[in-house]
């Protein structure tokens, strides 16, 4: 029945694209061979299904596909199958529809998967047409587990540089840094600049809140400054920066390439975020990330990460949006009929960003403590977090001071 109903969806597809009758004859007969190849494939992987299963992934079929999609569904996928053993002895079939965000990430991955990208179109449509047959999967990867972030925070690190990319790297490191032992935070926020280049076509991911003022976190910079670390900023498409900020900064974006994005985060102290997907570089090295204006209530893949939202002001009735709010508007900043209109919200405080850094420096070195009023804090705010889909239920804390501060917000 559901293969009856697949098939019926891909003749659709073929013979309406677009809604165009014209081109009928010419859709039937590319199922046709659409058919004929997925069957020859199915009949060879079906049986060595038996000996190595087949998880064919469903991907998203964006027109550009992001970072964290691509880090969120390989990445969760291996961590699932780690935890019970089958990571080595299954076949991962992953057909993407977009050239790879990351190709340094995307060939790690390929130790692990059959990935397809762009350049492979015309098998992307056969793999659409292979069985779900014996031990064959086809599933959405965030549907393998309810508890995949839980899974990948219980998990080892399974991307590994090669002898050749470590050296490689250790080179980059002693031309940026003076010395490749150096201890350094790496840092990336939205440009204005990387919203133009990157159009995923979808009106949702032009986040107004997602291009923040880089002076407010000089206070944080300084603080990381004057605790020994140097600062590096990446990115793709970022704009030049102010001479006050080359002072704190060594930009690696002019030099940048997927691979020095890659190793720059798998070594840093900890990633300083903003509105910014660039951290994911550093989920599958379980890198702990300082998240900053976070649209959502929610952190990173990693119990070591810190969070802070923005709060909603709700423009009528005077106020900030409980957290029970946020909850049940969950994509409340994408939301561009009410934003500015029923609600708006201003940016993290200098103040709020330095303390979620302090509290992220003493808690890698050992030094913070929580109070018995920040456990409680927590404990209730973990809480609400369970009115969350539980793929969305993240183990990174929010920041201790802000929550003190935010309190009244908690049901």
């Amino acid at each position: 029945m559901v293969i009856t109903k697949k098939l019926f969806e891909l003749l659709k597809a073929e013979c309406y694209p677009n809604g165009q009758r014209s081109l009928y004859l010419l859709g039937v007969v590319n199922f046709l061979l659409n058919f004929a190849i997925g069957a020859v494939i199915t009949s060879i992987l079906a049986p060595l299904s038996l000996i190595f299963p087949v998880h064919i992934l469903v991907k998203r079929r964006s027109s550009e596909l992001k970072l964290s999609f691509m880090v969120e569904e390989l990445e969760g996928t291996l961590r699932q199958h780690l935890c019970d053993g089958t990571h080595r002895r299954a076949i991962f079939i992953g057909p993407y529809y977009s050239q790879f965000p990351n190709t340094q990430l995307a060939q790690m991955y390929g130790e692990f998967f059959l990935l397809l990208n762009l350049r492979n179109k015309r098998i992307h449509r056969f793999i659409d047409y292979v069985w779900p047959i014996l031990k064959i999967r086809r599933h959405k990867v965030l549907l393998l587990d309810k508890n995949f972030l839980q899974l990948w925070e219980s998990s080892e690190e399974l991307l590994k540089f090669s002898s050749e990319e470590v050296r490689k790297g250790h080179e980059y490191l002693r031309t940026l840094l003076g010395n490749e032992k150096k201890q350094y935070v790496t840092f990336c926020a939205g440009s204005q600049k990387y919203r133009e280049k990157i159009d995923f076509g979808l009106e949702k991911f032009v986040r107004p809140l997602s291009i923040i003022e880089l002076d407010q976190y000089l206070g944080a910079f300084n603080l990381i400054k004057s605790e020994g670390f140097d600062i590096v900023r990446f990115g793709k498409f970022e704009e030049g920066l102010a001479d006050n900020l080359k002072e704190l900064l060594i930009d690696s974006c002019e030099t940048r390439s997927d691979f020095t994005d890659a190793f720059l985060n798998s070594r840093c102290r900890f990633v300083l975020s903003g509105v910014s997907g660039g951290w994911w570089l550093s989920a599958p090295f379980n890198k702990p990330v300082a998240l900053t204006n976070s649209p959502w209530l929610l952190g990173t893949s990693n119990s070591s990460s810190l969070f802070i939202p923005r709060i909603p002001w709700l423009i009528e009735e005077q106020r900030f949006a409980s957290f029970s709010w946020q909850i049940k508007n969950f994509d409340w900043s994408a939301n561009l009929t009410n934003l500015g209109v029923v609600y708006e919200s201003s940016p993290n405080s200098s103040s709020q960003i330095i303390d979620l850094v302090e509290e992220m420096l003493k808690r890698l070195d050992g030094e913070w403590h929580d109070s018995s009023e920040d456990l409680e804090l927590q404990a209730r705010f973990k809480r609400l977090q369970e009115d969350l889909p539980s793929h969305l239920r993240t183990s990174a804390r929010i920041g201790a001071k802000f929550l003190r501060e935010h309190q009244h917000l908690l049901p």
